[in-house]
């Protein structure tokens, strides 16, 4: 957090919304430690700063707010990606991690069926990043306990493999 606060008074240069996205990534962090640190938003133009924001707000269960970054990152990432020209797959691939957040955020809030079919989403358009997979269908199998054990257990098999 200091090394950041450094930089940001001492430097001026074309990486100054790496290092946003980045001290959020502190942030939200050290709310996970139990250390709350009082920062205003950056902010929002850019997705992944709304990305990290939305972490720090889950982390203060501060639910509904933390899915409304989620949903403007999506968005923000969508425009980013299509104006730099990636095709349908490269967005989809990018979008994944954002989508298994938004899916977990609505489970968060009792609203399984949503979070659900979040997670099918990501598991059919196959990410590149196997974890992701992995995450979508572990957390796709938590919600579905034991009436669809082996269904389940059977897209967990298919991370290993990939």
């Amino acid at each position: 957090m200091d090394l950041y606060k450094d930089l940001f008074k001492n430097t001026q240069d074309d990486y100054e919304d790496e290092r946003k996205t980045n001290l959020l990534a502190v942030v939200a962090s050290l709310h996970l430690e139990g250390k709350k640190i009082n920062l205003p938003m950056l902010s929002d133009h850019k997705y992944e700063l709304c990305f990290n924001e939305s972490l720090r707000l889950m982390v203060e269960n501060k639910h509904a707010e933390a899915e409304a970054q989620l949903r403007k990152a999506q968005t923000l990432c969508r425009q980013s990606l299509e104006d730099d020209g990636a095709t349908e797959e490269e967005i989809e691939n990018e979008l994944s991690l954002i989508q298994i957040q938004l899916g977990y955020i609505t489970q968060l809030q009792g609203r399984t069926s949503e979070a659900q079919q979040l997670y099918q989403k990501v598991l059919k358009e196959k990410p590149s990043d196997t974890t992701l997979v992995a995450i979508a269908a572990n957390n796709s199998a938590v919600m579905n306990g034991k009436q669809y054990f082996f269904d389940s257990q059977r897209k967990l098999n298919k991370t290993r493999t990939a």
